[in-house]
């Protein structure tokens, strides 16, 4: 509950009657915690403990998340067209608490939409203020929709700073796009503010999309095969026909991408176009692979064939 405010909240729950055994008073206890339910006394709160537990620990979460976010000033901007039920939303203040100065915008939010797009903006700020590497390309699943991060080009960029966020005015913060995963890829009318000069019709979010068709390829193949899903095998004599077992390592897919010299196993099942899209941009796969190397390593380090 990102977005929602503890008056919000409180009004799902009758704080007048006990959690645990139903007795309506005035003098009931609310919990200490989440303030959500309220009890007879400390047997009934004790009780009731294993069932309040999981939704106390998500309150007090999100209220920590609220006054970190007060304490920054954080906002998540809405601005939507008076004449359709179609908008934009924006995080705001993140760049003045952040050392790369990020921020998100998600485009082409539907009303219904709203709550939902919010909350996964204000869950990203909430790890960017935590300390929590966002890299573009990478997905995230909020609310149950599955979302991508993708990295703004610097002319459409320029152009999507004038003609949305234009609250924010400062040229160094850099936007990340956070766009559920159903809508792209989408197209844009390209236009430059003020003079709405048209520019050009683009269709954006093709490249993340034949990134994400291929990380599941990795993915799912080798877990079907039941390997470790980040990894990949490097032939140590540069030769993909001498399989033995001495001529074999497993190394991470991080480290494959970042030694394209290597003779390896990465491209598994891809087609030949994906092949070739794949190492036009090595940088980018190394970079989503890259905050997994050391996991994946421990498990490579458990595995026998090593040299």
């Amino acid at each position: 509950m990102y977005l929602g405010t503890m008056s919000s909240v409180e009004e799902e729950f009758d704080t007048t009657r006990c959690a645990n055994c139903g007795l309506q008073s005035d003098n009931l206890k609310r919990c200490s915690a989440c303030k959500l339910v309220a009890y007879c006394n400390k047997s009934c709160q004790k009780a009731h403990r294993r069932a309040h537990k999981e939704l106390c620990n998500d309150e007090v979460a999100s209220q920590r998340r609220a006054e970190k976010f007060k304490q920054h000033d954080v906002k998540i901007k809405t601005i939507f067209d008076p004449d359709e039920d179609i908008g934009f939303m924006y995080s705001k203040n993140i760049a003045k608490v952040h050392p790369l100065k990020l921020e998100f915008i998600s485009l082409n939010v539907h009303e219904k939409d709203k709550y939902d797009v919010g909350s996964a903006i204000g869950f990203m700020a909430d790890q960017l203020i935590d300390g929590v590497e966002v890299r573009p390309y990478q997905t995230a699943t909020v609310v149950d929709i599955n979302y991508m991060v993708m990295p703004l080009e610097d002319d459409i960029r320029r152009i999507v700073l004038d003609n949305y966020a234009c609250a924010i005015h400062d040229e160094s913060v850099e936007l990340l796009l956070l766009q559920p995963m159903r809508q792209l890829p989408m197209k844009f009318t390209l236009t430059r503010n003020p003079e709405r000069v048209f520019l050009r019709e683009v269709t954006f979010g093709e490249k993340a999309m034949k990134i994400q068709t291929i990380r599941l390829k990795w993915l799912t193949g080798r877990m079907a095969l039941g390997q470790v899903p980040e990894t990949t095998t490097r032939f140590l004599d540069g030769c993909a026909r001498n399989c033995h077992y001495r001529n074999l390592k497993l190394v991470s897919l991080y480290d494959t991408f970042t030694h394209p010299d290597w003779v390896t196993s990465w491209p598994g099942d891809l087609e030949d176009d994906q092949v070739t899209f794949v190492k036009d941009n090595m940088d980018i796969f190394a970079e989503i692979f890259r905050n997994n190397s050391s996991h994946v390593q421990e498990l490579i380090d458990s595995r026998t064939i090593q040299r």
